[in-house]
């Protein structure tokens, strides 16, 4: 008799916990919860990496906002995710639909998950309840911007109930502030041009400079010689940053590795008509 009861009332409390989300923006003065840094992910600066030719300045013209959805469920969970929203652009609405909807479909999945483990618990003792709680952190930040890109960074952090360590990524995409569309990789070099040979070595070079011995070479080169055209892109001012997904190229403690290839290491394939082209300067003939 007690089990149904206990059931019906474990269900009652976290339909309770769900709703509603806790959903504010945009924050203003508010401390932002990140997720905890991933070791040895900073990038050096471009000098060490080789910097660019030239860049040229441009004025943002966008301003960002930041909103967030937050939610504790019961006792089994608590999750904070904040991303960013830009006006002044075009294409805002295309780029704050998309980054919005990254955010509210995480915290979907994460509140799903939750729930289902709410039926698996009647199957396990009150001691199943005394784990630490799952956590589901998200922060995205706008790492570049001018009146023709807008570049946002996702570091996320996963840590399910029960596990040994939490689980770190990061998702970086690039967006034309005019159309809204997303700025994919193969859009950045020429059309026709032997782009890849030429990225590939620089991505390699690029990881054993950040990482050094950490990174396995054979996948590497593997997963560099294989980058497609239609991957997403985070571009910056002085280059492109890259990443390959946790367990990829190296230890799961480096997370999601990423670093920033830099204009210079690509300058013959780049495409001066293309949405980064104003932002390189090539040698005058």
């Amino acid at each position: 008799v007690l089990r149904p009861l206990l059931a019906v009332l474990v269900a009652a409390i976290l339909v309770t916990s769900c709703a509603p989300v806790n959903r504010q923006g945009p924050a203003s003065g508010a401390a932002t919860a990140l997720p905890p840094t991933v070791p040895g992910t900073a990038v050096p600066p471009s000098a060490e990496a080789g910097a660019p030719t030239a860049t040229v300045g441009v004025q943002a013209p966008a301003s960002i906002s930041v909103e967030r959805i937050s939610g504790v469920i019961s006792d089994l969970g608590v999750y904070d995710i904040t991303y960013p929203q830009v006006s002044g652009t075009p294409g805002d609405d295309a780029v704050n639909a998309r980054l919005r909807s990254i955010a509210e479909n995480d915290a979907a999945w994460f509140v799903g998950d939750l729930s289902e483990l709410t039926v698996l618990e009647e199957e396990y003792t009150d001691e199943w309840w005394e784990d630490v709680p799952s956590e589901l952190g998200l922060a995205g930040t706008v790492v570049y911007s001018d009146d023709r890109l807008v570049t946002v960074r996702f570091e996320r952090y996963w840590y399910p109930s029960g596990a040994a360590h939490g689980q770190h990524s990061t998702q970086v995409m690039t967006f034309d502030a005019v159309t809204g569309e997303e700025v994919r990789l193969g859009d950045l070099f020429q059309p026709g041009s032997q782009w890849l040979a030429v990225l590939a070595p620089a991505v390699v070079e690029a990881f054993v400079s950040v990482y050094g011995d950490t990174v396995l070479m054979t996948a590497l080169e593997l997963r560099a010689a294989g980058i497609g055209g239609d991957r997403s892109v985070g571009v910056v001012a002085d280059g492109m940053e890259i990443s390959f997904d946790a367990y990829s190229v190296g230890p799961g403690v480096l997370g999601s590795p990423w670093v920033r290839v830099p204009w210079a290491a690509v300058l013959d394939v780049v495409d001066p008509d293309g949405p980064a082209g104003h932002l390189v300067r090539w040698p005058e003939a």
